[in-house]
């Protein structure tokens, strides 16, 4: 296709790229990698080494879709998971991941996921929003279950109530950008304040990592 020129090209980013098949657009990514057309460049900057296309939930985000960006962000980490260990597509859906699948997660990938978010909420939401917000908590108190309670309140996850808390469910979440910073991505009910310190681990050993 690529000797065809420009029209070649475009069927291999449109087509090949996006096929249904995990392989041909494996080979399609390898093969685009290694261009260095402005247009390729952008394009690629939706896909990780894994594969995944990320378009999508950039889309969704763009739209300001945010549950169903949420939904497609826990989608996309169970693909990433699924695929990290070998697995192949069309695993059955988990309710949540576990830290150690959390913490074998790609900085690449979940990178992408994150900057995604940020950019598109204008800095409102993504996991480096809570990965900040967690490491205040975790610095100011000892208690496990005081720092959870903290981090819900201040990203608005549970909700003052008769003077005491309510842990929000999830069709109780406010999807829009009047929520409190940190509010989305939440995952579901499986996910939430359970993963938050996985998710806030990994991502500070992914930014210790590029940072040498």
């Amino acid at each position: 296709a690529l000797k065809h020129g420009y029209v070649g090209l475009n069927l291999v980013i449109q087509a090949f790229l996006n096929d249904q098949s995990e392989l041909v657009r494996k080979q399609a990514y390898l093969i685009l990698r290694e261009r260095t057309e402005p247009r390729v460049r952008h394009v690629l900057a939706l896909f990780s080494k894994l594969g995944i296309n990320y378009t999508h939930l950039r889309n969704l985000l763009v739209s300001k879709r945010w549950r169903e960006a949420d939904q497609e962000t826990k989608a996309l980490l169970f693909q990433v998971s699924t695929l990290q260990q070998g697995g192949e597509e069309g695993t059955p859906e988990r309710k949540r991941l576990t830290d150690a699948q959390i913490a074998n997660l790609p900085c690449e990938d979940l990178q992408i996921m994150d900057r995604l978010w940020v950019k598109y909420s204008r800095g409102r939401f993504g996991f480096s929003i809570q990965q900040r917000i967690w490491q205040k908590c975790y610095q100011t108190f000892w208690d496990k279950g005081e720092m959870w309670q903290v981090f819900a309140n201040r990203v608005g996850w549970r909700e003052s109530f008769l003077q005491s808390y309510h842990w929000r469910r999830y069709d109780e979440l406010i999807f829009n950008l009047k929520a409190p910073e940190g509010h989305l991505p939440h995952l579901g009910d499986q996910f939430g304040i359970h993963t938050v310190e996985a998710f806030s681990k990994v991502l500070t050993e992914c930014q210790h990592t590029h940072s040498n």
